[in-house]
C-alpha cells in the first residue's frame, strides 16, 4: 500500500500539486471475521467519517484521493466530504488473509 500511495503524491507533485497525506481507521470485516474484532467493524465507520470531515474542514483542500482498505468503508469516505465542494479519487486497494495485497 505504501507504494501505492507514494505513486499518488508523486502524480500530484507532477502535476502542480502539493500532497498532503494523512491516515485514518480502517477496520476491514474481511479480516476480522470470527473473533472479536468483527465487533468494531460497523461501529468504526462513524469514527472514520468524522476523522475525514474534521480534516477536511480543517485543510483547505482542493481535492482528496482516498485509498480504503475495505469496500464496506467506501461510503463513509464519500459522506464525509459530500457537504464539501471537493473532488475527490477513489482508488481501491484490499488484502485478505488467503490472498496477497492486489490493486
Amino acid at each position: 500500500m505504501k507504494n501505492l500511495v507514494q505513486s499518488v503524491k508523486d502524480g500530484i507533485r507532477e502535476a502542480g500539486g502539493i500532497p498532503m497525506e494523512f491516515n485514518t481507521i480502517g477496520i476491514c470485516d474481511g479480516l476480522t471475521m470470527n473473533h472479536i474484532g468483527m465487533k468494531y467493524s460497523l461501529v468504526t465507520r462513524n469514527i472514520i467519517a468524522d476523522s475525514i470531515e474534521a480534516s477536511a474542514m480543517a485543510t483547505p483542500f482542493d481535492a482528496m484521493v482516498f485509498i480504503p482498505n475495505c469496500d464496506k468503508v467506501v461510503t463513509r469516505y464519500v459522506d464525509s466530504v459530500s457537504s464539501f465542494e471537493l473532488t475527490i479519487c477513489i482508488r481501491f486497494w484490499w488484502c485478505d488473509a488467503s490472498r496477497r495485497a492486489q490493486w
